[in-house]
């Protein structure tokens, strides 16, 4: 019974990292403009940075304030750039892992991922996101984004 479970358990496992490794088309797109976002974060650049949200878009930053509207990310992003904070943040490079993604319509993709922090090959921090991608004119752009700091002492972090 236990070899079953085992031999199940493996199968499932293995179908799950097959189908993450193999993103469709929209996907991979939708993950290009993250991307860029966290380029641009890296760049402290809020032009670069707000151009990958639709003009209407919705993002929650880590201490939970709401921000709405492509132009009021930019002009958050632009002072907080600014800042010594923003600066230690923007240091070092990041690891994507646990991304999934579901199709909401042919024109919104909801994705999920775990964004590792890492300067030094050393994983300094981490934040969860929730995205909803809106295909536009111009792409994929995001339409909604909330991140999560998580805290370092919990499991798998």
């Amino acid at each position: 019974m236990q070899l079953k479970m085992f031999l199940l358990l493996s199968v499932l496992l293995s179908a799950t990292f097959s189908v993450q490794a193999q993103q469709s088309t929209e996907e991979k797109a939708a993950m290009q403009v993250f991307h860029q976002v966290t380029e641009a974060f890296g760049a402290l650049d809020a032009k670069a940075f707000s151009e990958q949200f639709t003009e209407d878009a919705t993002l929650v930053n880590p201490i939970g304030t709401i921000i709405r509207s492509k132009q009021a990310i930019y002009e958050a992003h632009a002072y907080y750039f600014t800042t010594e904070m923003a600066k230690a943040e923007a240091e070092g490079s990041s690891e994507f892992v646990d991304v999934a993604f579901t199709a909401l319509s042919k024109d919104l993709l909801h994705c999920t991922l775990t964004a590792n922090w890492m300067v030094e090959g050393k994983k300094v921090g981490a934040d969860t996101f929730g995205l909803i991608f809106r295909k536009t004119d111009a792409g994929w752009k995001i339409f909604y984004a909330q991140l999560t700091t998580l805290p370092q002492q919990m499991p798998n972090n």
